[in-house]
């Protein structure tokens, strides 16, 4: 896992997440960079639900998330 982690994957933990995502990420928001990479190694699990394409990125299509399309609703 990248050890890298974007100001958006946090936004979401702490929009998205539990009390603990949220602790975890205000932990990892005002730790050190050497700090971080040990938080991201340990929660790596945690982190991969929030970053880009993950579950909790709205931004991704329907399809990737397996939800069908249905076809737009006609009034008779």
């Amino acid at each position: 896992m990248n050890t890298t982690i974007t100001s958006t994957c946090i936004d979401r933990m702490e929009l998205y997440g539990g009390s603990s995502e949220q602790a975890l990420s205000a932990f990892y928001r005002y730790s050190d960079p050497e700090r971080r990479k040990l938080i991201v190694k340990t929660f790596a699990h945690l982190f991969k639900k929030y970053e880009d394409g993950g579950m909790f990125d709205i931004t991704r299509p329907l399809d990737m998330l397996g939800i069908p399309h249905l076809p737009p609703r006609r009034d008779k």
